[in-house]
């Protein structure tokens, strides 16, 4: 038997299935994981440099849309990753 759907019906398919948000929150959800790494692992640093520094306020920016944009995608309480997040932007602000 020869599927006959083309590429662009299979998307289609695809985009409107349930298991489409689900795929897209796990993939949201690693890429949080991996910036609460980074902010770690910047965070236990003494000192910053420029480049790490500048690092550090990227991965802090990305993780907070990543926040918002799980929230549209799931049901799930963001309260606890946002208080995380606020306690490495207090790092930021003993910067100054």
């Amino acid at each position: 038997m020869r599927f006959k759907m083309t590429p662009e019906e299979l998307m289609r398919d695809l985009l409107n299935s349930e298991s489409f948000d689900d795929l897209v929150a796990f993939r949201l959800q690693m890429s949080l994981d991996s910036c609460f790494e980074t902010l770690e692992r910047l965070n236990n640093l003494k000192c910053l440099s420029a480049y790490q520094f500048d690092d550090f306020v990227d991965t802090l920016r990305y993780a907070r849309a990543l926040t918002v944009v799980l929230e549209w995608f799931t049901v799930e309480d963001m309260v606890e990753v946002t208080v995380e997040l606020n306690k490495f932007s207090m790092r930021l602000d003993n910067e100054f």
